[in-house]
């Protein structure tokens, strides 16, 4: 299930739009402050897409925005932007937080979901990235991004293996690959691992380590992992080890919205 988060400070406006998206497909979140969008954002886990009005009363929505995007526990999450009118100038600058989609006020249900969609779509596959180091995660997080890879995150081996559950009954979107760090809590990445390996076999996992450690590539690899990443990352490993093994299953991938 998709999860989305509207943020309007026009009550009437954030209904309208909470009414248009109340289908099957999506898990709806409504804040109409700066203060309980940001509240939202931090209590909710695997936020796939913001809709933000712009601009808003004290310039609200950028505020938001620029929260966001600032912060790397969340600058990978995508944005929509609704806007009263056609302004340039405010295009402008949501085009310099890298955002190009936007919506001129009043649309239709049809096609705001089917702005929504494409926006789903053109991710190059889901990454389920597991670690309790919120730096660790949101680099990864932010290298994969600009991959144009959908991301979801989890902090712990059961949350990881809820999502999972949750991706298999198609709830949660379909999850292409897990990176997990070996240090992942209650006991390590290699339990994580196991679980996994048992719950779906063919899904390839990767396990973060460090130099020196006692878990290095050849432990992970022969303990059943596809793969490693080894900390300090480099964004050329992560693309190559990402791709080669996404390759595995992309034929596999099954439509994960009904359209």
């Amino acid at each position: 299930m998709v999860k989305i988060l509207i943020f309007d400070s026009h009550g009437e406006s954030l209904r309208h739009c909470y009414n248009m998206l109340k289908i099957d497909d999506f898990q709806l979140l409504m804040a109409e402050s700066l203060k309980s969008a940001t509240k939202c954002l931090h209590a909710e886990s695997s936020i796939n897409l913001i809709i933000c009005a712009v601009p808003m009363e004290n310039e609200e929505g950028f505020e938001f925005i620029t929260y966001v995007r600032n912060n790397l526990r969340f600058d990978h999450i995508h944005i929509l932007v609704t806007l009263e009118k056609f302004d340039e100038n405010t295009i402008m600058k949501c085009r310099s937080f890298g955002i190009k989609n936007c919506l001129i006020k009043p649309f239709s249900a049809e096609l705001l979901i089917q702005r929504i969609y494409k926006i789903l779509d053109s991710c190059s596959g889901t990454v389920l990235i597991a670690a309790d180091d919120p730096i660790v995660m949101q680099n990864l997080a932010k290298t994969l991004e600009r991959e144009n890879y959908k991301i979801v995150t989890a902090s712990s081996t059961l949350e990881v293996m809820n999502m999972l559950r949750s991706s298999q009954n198609n709830k949660g979107g379909f999850i292409d690959l897990v990176i997990a760090d070996i240090n992942l809590p209650p006991t390590n990445g290699l339990d994580l691992l196991v679980q996994v390996k048992e719950f779906s076999p063919s899904l390839p996992v990767a396990l973060i380590t460090s130099s020196g450690s006692t878990f290095n590539r050849e432990n992970v690899i022969q303990a059943g992992a596809d793969s490693s990443i080894e900390k300090p990352f480099y964004n050329i490993q992560i693309s190559r080890t990402i791709k080669s093994l996404l390759a595995q299953v992309k034929n596999k991938r099954p439509n994960t919205i009904s359209k």
